[in-house]
């Protein structure tokens, strides 16, 4: 499995006693399948997932499985702070029929030494019985996956969702992988570096935005190669993006997307407690916004030709 195009990390549909929510749930499905992503991965950052019971963590597996039902591939999270903990989550994923997993370093605890970062991997990768897509996301692990230990297990990993910040990171871990002959695959997940992305090769991009925003991260993909075309995108993507600094929770990000959702008539616009939705107050903001993309993909420039 060598993972491409754009994968959307799904936001998770929750109830007011913060269960999942099965109908929004498919309908976020829906409409983000139709917008035409290549994959959807649940259980990620956006998804709170770290809030949530290991239950509905396991229940938003198989519901994701049975509603998709192969249209796209569908990863799933199995992040933890302990070993045991993610070989449970990476049972119930192959129990639900995922079609990869997903982990990152431990959190809480961040893992400083190259030899406890391999350690780590060399552990978990083997028992996934999946296909194992690794998580770079130091903001919230604490630490960054060095390259030297992703070329140490290039093997076994079908390849990295990198949420990194650094330009540098990019090129290093896909020289990592084996450079542009590389077997394995590089999917940018930080949304600012999406120019930086293109430019150096990656196989694809894991946007949250696309959570509200499919078709639009549909015509970056198909109009990569056209420097123009992609410039005025992504112009369009910083614009977008200036709303995850606007509220004060860490959570802000999904805030606003769960919000425009929930204005879409797609899901609620409930978040994980303690959080509270700040981005309530915003409806005619984000209303514009999308009314904004609409426009602009409306245009024949993007829905034409591309690759």
């Amino acid at each position: 499995m060598k993972p491409h195009g754009i994968i959307v990390p799904l936001v998770t549909p929750l109830t007011d006693t913060a269960r999942i929510d099965t109908s929004s749930l498919k309908a976020l499905l829906d409409f983000v399948i139709t917008g035409g992503v290549d994959g959807v991965f649940v259980a990620g950052t956006s998804g709170e997932f770290a809030r949530l019971e290991e239950h509905e963590r396991h229940k938003l597996f198989s519901e994701t499985v049975d509603h998709v039902a192969g249209r796209v591939p569908v990863f799933a999270g199995v992040s933890d702070t302990n070993i045991t903990a993610v070989e449970r989550h990476m049972q119930a994923a192959g129990s639900a029929g995922v079609d990869a997993v997903v982990v990152s370093l431990p959190y809480y605890f961040p893992i400083n030494s190259a030899e406890e970062a391999y350690r780590w991997f060399a552990e978990l990768v083997p028992k996934a019985g999946k296909p194992c897509l690794i998580y770079n996301i130091p903001d919230n692990t604490g630490a960054g996956i060095p390259a030297a230990v992703l070329a140490s297990i290039n093997g076994l990993v079908c390849g990295i969702k990198d949420s990194g910040s650094e330009e540098a990171g990019i090129y290093d871990y896909i020289k990592a992988l084996g450079g542009q002959q590389r077997r394995t695959s590089y999917l940018c997940g930080n949304e600012a570096l999406l120019m930086k992305g293109i430019s150096a090769g990656a196989d694809g991009f894991v946007p949250s935005m696309a959570n509200v925003f499919p078709r639009l991260w549909q015509a970056i993909w198909r109009n990569r190669a056209d420097e123009a075309k992609l410039q005025r995108l992504a112009d369009q993507v910083k614009e977008i993006n200036v709303l995850n600094s606007r509220y004060a929770s860490s959570l802000g990000s999904v805030m606003w997307k769960k919000q425009a959702l929930s204005l879409l008539g797609i899901m609620p616009a409930t978040m994980s407690p303690p959080s509270i939705n700040e981005a309530s107050g915003d409806a005619t903001l984000l209303r514009t916004i999308m009314e904004q993309v609409d426009q602009l993909l409306s245009q024949d420039l993007y829905l034409n030709g591309g690759i």
